[in-house]
């Protein structure tokens, strides 16, 4: 098994021995790994596959059919592990470095905020004229805001429904991965050490126990399931990965972590299962899901990160489809919703006088999913990657195992985070 926080992951250019990360070229700014994008694009295959087709009715097959792709929707949970197990190994690896601070948020806000922005420009822009159900300009004035600073998750739990439209609901998980970004680099420079993993554990055990006290005590399932404090056990057990790995300095878990594991895959496929057949009533579904979605997701990434370049699990995660919408996994996540509620709104029902009910919810599926990879696709290349380049210019001085800095390592990973 491969140290990864010590030695270069699969693919990663070296650093020389004095631990200095030298200066990336601009192809190695936009390297990846293959197999994480293979977990992103299974997260976001689950995602789609929700958002998509998650509104098919009918009789009892149809109902468990429905209830079990409803709950794909831990395809962001996915996400949130990723997400918390990449910035953390990146702000182990920086911390303590000159402009720690100043090229983390430098590198996070040229990957993430030109294109959020930018599509909702476009969407706050003329929405109003050209999309499906969606409200008028002095709307747009007064719930633009809140999802420019971030901050929809909240409202959208305050107000228990969609916010300005819902075509934009799905950005309540992009605001709780934004809040994390605030606040977690502070955490990683100035909680000691040894207290990391206590932290990261600490964490998520606060949001695991908020989100099953408000669902007992009848709070809505809207603030539960988007509130930052009761959604955020994903971020927390990615970054608890991320420091058990840097202090252990590479070495795999013990084998009872595995066996944890395998129950987990198991405990899942139960409980998807239990609630589709209508054994699981939704309040305990809502809570137990995600819950034991993060325990087998922390699994399925400690297995991918240590497990050698030619393994099975590498090369099933390298699959050309995989890898293609992890590639583009951030554009295909703001474009979707926009499209399939926009076509959905606006063309289901004449789709479906023509070719059927069913078939035509799986037909307006596949072209949203369809039409949504051409706009991520010409986003990336057009404006993201022009972007993305600038990262050059906030690489840090020095990039050590904040656990271990004897080793040198790797610089940190150029394409970052989600």
């Amino acid at each position: 098994m491969q140290p990864l926080l010590c030695t270069n992951p699969p693919g990663r250019a070296s650093a020389d021995h004095s631990g200095t990360a030298a200066e990336p070229t601009a192809g190695e700014i936009l390297e990846r790994d293959a197999a994480l994008d293979g977990l992103r694009g299974i997260a976001i295959g689950l995602v789609l596959l929700d958002h998509a087709f998650g509104y098919i009715y009918g009789g009892r097959f149809l109902a468990f059919v429905r209830r079990l792709i409803d709950s794909m929707a831990i395809g962001v949970d996915l996400f949130f592990v990723l997400s918390g197990f990449l910035i953390t190994s990146i702000l182990l690896r920086t911390r303590g470095s000159r402009g720690y601070f100043l090229n983390f948020y430098a590198r996070r806000t040229l990957r993430i905020f030109p294109a959020y922005y930018l599509v909702l420009a476009a969407v706050f822009l003329a929405g109003p004229a050209f999309l499906h159900g969606f409200p008028d300009h002095a709307q747009v004035r007064q719930d633009a805001p809140y999802f420019l600073l971030y901050m929809q998750n909240f409202v959208i739990g305050w107000r228990s429904q969609w916010l300005l439209w819902e075509g934009l609901g799905h950005t309540w998980s992009l605001a709780i991965e934004e809040q994390f970004y605030l606040v977690w680099p502070a955490i990683i420079a100035f909680v000691p050490s040894r207290r990391l993993l206590g932290v990261c554990l600490l964490i998520a055990a606060v949001s695991i126990a908020a989100k099953i006290g408000m669902s007992v005590a009848g709070v809505s399932w809207w603030t539960v399931y988007m509130s930052t404090f009761s959604h955020m056990e994903g971020l927390a057990a990615g970054a608890a990965l991320a420091v058990w790995t840097a202090r252990s300095r590479g070495r795999t878990l013990a084998a009872g972590f595995r066996v944890a594991g395998a129950l987990a895959g198991l405990l899942l496929g139960t409980e998807l299962l239990g609630h589709a057949l209508g054994y699981i009533s939704a309040d305990v579904h809502a809570v137990a899901l995600i819950v034991i979605a993060v325990l087998f997701f922390v699994w399925l990434l400690h297995e991918t990160i240590s497990a050698t370049p030619t393994s099975a699990l590498r090369r099933a995660l390298q699959f050309a489809p995989l890898t293609f919408l992890g590639k583009y996994s951030y554009g295909l996540y703001l474009f979707h919703v926009i499209v399939i509620t926009h076509l959905r709104l606006g063309y289901l029902p004449a789709l479906q006088a023509i070719v059927g009910g069913k078939s035509g919810i799986v037909l307006l599926g596949l072209g949203g999913i369809s039409l949504s990879i051409l706009l991520a696709m010409a986003m990336f290349h057009g404006f993201e990657r022009p972007i993305l380049l600038l990262k050059r210019y906030f690489v840090p001085a020095r990039a050590v195992n904040s656990l271990h800095p004897q080793a040198a390592v790797a610089r940190p990973t150029f394409e970052d985070g989600t």
